[in-house]
């Protein structure tokens, strides 16, 4: 179908987009249609036509979803507040779940890995603990001097107010507070500010609730820090709102979207409020982040539980802290928890709760967690456990990378951003860290936002095909045969190579000859499926001149005084002996009677003694020395070839047979 711009085609939606459009399919393009309903058989009419994909806007429903509703909220389709209010909530789950299955599956690659229910909302409407709006004026008509004003929010993807009266999905205690101050701003007839010409005071309100303790903080956003006829301001809102704990006055003078400023200043009642979430109280400021849906907590805090499985002796880090909101919980369960936030004003908050909560086991620190965190692992610190709660934009690429060399035991990493989270999990992956379980949050409740929470393990069962990849594998040659003696088997209950690879540096390269556990070992926590790694050979150490000769005597062989063959490679004795050798030393100790040693002739001369009590010595080689009491090595059967000293130039020595009376 040739597919036209502001032309209307019939279509059916099937899904749901990340920003809250319904998406559907006209032939083989994709369409993104606003306020749009799983289940909806519209006319669409494409607003804007890419090669790959389209967006249109309703022209008509031809047959409603079952799911589609009326929206609570009145200017609904005007605000860009809440995308879902159209749908029932139940499908507002099924339909985020989806999202995040779908986001995963082709943007992560975990295609394997089936996203788990969405733990729901105990209340969808009236939830948020922070509302941030807008201030507005309308001027009298003529000959009246005097405004209106009013509070709202923009319109999506544009700067134009939509007045509001109150919000569905903020507290009771804010939406109270928005119409008491406007009242009083109609008094004080503070001049609202306009972002086209740079002039007048006041900007935004914010207001911060603690549900638990019904109190209210309200934060005025202006261009100054003294406003006429604040006192009266104070006085009124005192009177009308019991719940208030404190008026503040943010300075942000500069034009630019951001709506809080740096300078906060206190003009009456305090700057903080106290949050009480499963028996853990948290002190709020102003610009703390906290989130915004509290009754969602214990929840979140639950599955935190289940996925990092806290022990007494673990040691977690709690990256992104905030104010500590899962640094508090967490650390009652554990033993010690370090904290990374950026905010300064958030760990004096975080410092404050753990001292309403008597904890004394927390560490924290100031500044971006790519920062912070190489700094503690170049000391030294160990971690058990990782939490990460980023920003929106996710995790910075060093802060995964290092990540991966900790090789710490789990990881929860905890978004509100799906597309994020997707890329961060896959390269966390291709770190070595295996993605166990994802599980969608409802924090936001109609909107599209979701809070999910992903567990990542760096167990052995995950590692060892990594570590195989790292031992070479040596073929035996066909005549090659050994027995294994007790000492070479690695016991089953040996697993200090899963420990060390785990809680130290996590380098593979490290993983040395001796710690490949057995197969049994490997069947019971791997499976059949993974190769299982040949033992490695250890390396033939050159055997001492005079450590030879001893044992040769000691056997009764005797070695003819006359003849100085000339051999390429030394046989080793069927019954090898046990024989101490240390490398790369520079003297060697002379034996009191050893045999003579026959030497190359294309070597330099080396005088060889005829009494078999004086070994012959080399003038111009460098000496070895062999050590009496050194580690005993033992050398394996039917092996042909022996290594002579580094220090050697290439001296092959060939064993000459000996006849039955001892003669060569």
């Amino acid at each position: 179908m040739n597919i036209k711009l502001g032309e209307c085609y019939p279509m059916e939606l099937t899904g749901l987009a990340v920003g809250g459009e319904a998406v559907g399919r006209i032939d083989d393009l994709v369409v993104f249609v606003p306020y749009g309903t799983p289940g909806d058989e519209i006319e669409v009419r494409i607003s804007n036509l890419k090669k790959n994909f389209a967006r249109g806007e309703i022209h008509r429903i031809l047959k409603p979803s079952p799911h589609r509703i009326k929206p609570l909220c009145p200017i609904f389709y005007q605000c860009g507040g809440c995308q879902l209010q159209q749908m029932t909530y139940a499908a507002q789950l099924i339909n985020k779940r989806k999202m995040v299955q779908d986001i995963m599956d082709f943007m992560g690659g975990f295609k394997d890995i089936r996203v788990d229910d969405m733990e729901e909302a105990r209340d969808p409407w009236y939830y948020r603990n922070k509302m941030q709006v807008v201030a507005g004026a309308k001027p009298f008509l003529p000959p009246s001097t005097k405004i209106s004003p009013f509070f709202g929010l923009y319109a999506k993807k544009t700067h134009r107010i939509i007045k509001m009266e109150e919000c569905a999905i903020q507290h009771p205690l804010s939406n109270q507070a928005l119409k008491v101050v406007k009242e009083a701003i109609t008094r004080t007839q503070w001049e609202i500010y306009d972002e086209k010409t740079g002039k007048g005071v006041l900007r935004y309100l914010v207001t911060r609730v603690s549900a638990a303790r019904n109190e209210l903080l309200m934060i005025l956003v202006a261009t100054t820090t003294k406003l006429t006829g604040i006192s009266e301001f104070c006085s009124m809102l005192h009177q009308k709102l019991p719940g208030l704990k404190g008026i503040l006055i943010n300075k942000n003078d500069k034009k630019t979207n951001v709506i809080m400023g740096t300078t906060t200043k206190t003009v009456w009642g305090d700057d903080f409020i106290t949050e009480a979430v499963d028996g853990i109280q948290y002190r709020i400021s102003a610009g703390s982040f906290f989130q915004v849906n509290p009754s969602q907590m214990p929840r979140m805090l639950a599955i935190l539980e289940e996925f990092l499985q806290p022990r007494e002796r673990d040691v977690v880090l709690d990256a992104y802290c905030g104010i500590g909101a899962l640094s508090l919980w967490i650390a009652k369960k554990v033993k010690k928890v370090i904290g990374i936030e950026e905010v300064t004003l958030a760990k004096k908050d975080a410092m404050t709760s753990a001292e309403l909560n008597k904890i004394n086991n927390l560490e924290f620190h100031v500044g971006q967690v790519e920062k912070i965190l190489p700094e503690l692992f170049h000391k030294g610190t160990l971690v058990d456990k990782v939490i990460l709660d980023p920003p929106r934009r996710g995790c910075e690429r060093p802060v995964l990378e290092l990540l991966g060399k900790m090789r710490v035991k789990r990881i929860v990493y905890i978004s509100c951003n799906p597309t994020t989270l997707a890329r961060d999990l896959d390269f966390l992956y291709q770190q070595g860290y295996k993605l166990e379980s994802i599980r969608p949050l409802d924090m936001f409740p109609q909107t599209y936002h979701v809070e999910t929470v992903a567990l990542l393990t760096s167990e052995p069962s995950h590692i060892l095909r990594q570590v195989v990849k790292k031992i070479p594998e040596i073929q035996p040659r066909p005549d090659e045969k050994k027995e294994e003696t007790p000492e070479d088997k690695p016991s089953k209950s040996d697993k200090s190579w899963v420990s060390a690879y785990n809680r130290d540096t996590g380098l593979l390269d490290e993983i040395v000859e001796g710690e490949v556990p057995q197969k049994s070992f490997l069947k019971e926590h791997v499976g059949d499926k993974h190769q299982i790694p040949p033992r490695v050979r250890k390396k033939e150490e050159p055997e001492a001149p005079a450590k030879k000769e001893k044992r040769r005597r000691n056997k009764g062989e005797a070695k003819s005084k006359t003849e100085e063959p000339t051999v390429k490679e030394t046989l080793v004795e069927e019954t090898p002996r046990e024989i101490p050798i240390e490398e790369n030393l520079t003297e060697t100790p002379v034996e009191e009677t050893p045999r003579e040693i026959p030497i190359e002739k294309n070597l330099k001369e080396t005088p060889v003694e005829e009494t078999p009590a004086e070994p012959p010595v080399e003038e111009n080689l460098t000496e070895t020395p062999v050590e009496e009491n050194l580690t005993e090595t033992p050398v394996e059967e039917n092996l042909t070839e022996t290594t002579v000293e580094e220090n050697l130039t290439e001296t092959p020595v060939e064993e000459t047979p000996l006849k039955e009376d001892g003669t060569e």
